[in-house]
């Protein structure tokens, strides 16, 4: 087992009035010699091109799927998974042997954290509720709140998402159930969603918006969602063949 010396959290709006709750977190983990670094996230819900941007650099599978129906909200997903793609990075380029990540504003179900390990032949711990076993030992469930990789996990990663093809989460989760990298889902989890904040993806309060979870996801490919959007707009497709 490896022990935590190292944690992040991704402060993904550049909100930080929602840093002082985590003040007790963070004076109990640096009590104990641990140290946390703050990485802001990424929004680019505000910038444009950058679908072509993702295309061009072959970050994004025109055959991916399962996004959520609102450009905007597709935007915001590919600044979430950037948030944590560059937690990866910070965490290799600076040789940790493993690091706590959790998202900011989530709320805190426990507080023993300085007892938190990670089996070293482990990629990926997930420590939210969200996330759970099943009874093949796939883990169900989806969302990033808050776990713990290792070295090896983040060079995993980092090399396995380079690419995005579904919600970062979800294909988080896939690699992990089809055994191309190992995770595991703690059994008491120290951290769970905040429903009272609004959403970095969507802009939504997830606590006034019950159908949501049935609204969120759209299962035509990057490359059918936009090819039925011009053909909505009416654009000349025969200028383009």
């Amino acid at each position: 087992m490896i022990p935590i010396k190292t944690s992040i959290i991704i402060n993904l709006d550049n909100r930080n009035e929602l840093l002082p709750s985590f003040e007790k977190f963070k004076n109990q983990w640096r009590q104990h010699g641990k140290t946390i670094q703050i990485l802001n996230g990424i929004d680019y819900r505000n910038k444009t091109h950058v679908i072509n941007y993702f295309l061009k650099s072959n970050r994004l599978n025109l055959n991916g799927y399962g996004f959520r129906h609102k450009k905007e909200a597709l935007i915001g997903e590919i600044g979430y998974y950037m948030s944590h793609y560059n937690c990866w990075k910070y965490i290799v380029d600076n040789k940790f042997d493993c690091c706590l990540i959790l998202e900011h504003g989530v709320n805190l179900l426990r507080t023993d954290f300085d007892n938190l390990l990670i089996d070293n032949n482990l990629d990926i711990l997930f420590i939210n509720e969200e996330n759970k076993i099943d009874s093949k030992k796939n883990i169900i469930g989806g969302g990033l709140q808050g776990y713990v990789i290792t070295q090896k996990g983040a060079q995993n990663l980092i090399e396995k998402c380079f690419v995005l093809s579904l919600p970062i989460d979800l294909q988080i989760k896939n690699l992990c159930n089809t055994k191309e990298i190992q995770g595991d889902v703690i059994n008491i989890p120290f951290v769970k969603r905040n429903d009272n904040l609004f959403s970095i993806i969507d802009g939504i309060q997830l606590s006034n918006n019950i159908n949501i979870n049935n609204d969120k996801q759209n299962q035509n490919t990057i490359l059918q969602r936009m090819f039925y959007n011009l053909l909505e707009k009416n654009v000349n497709l025969d200028e383009y063949i």
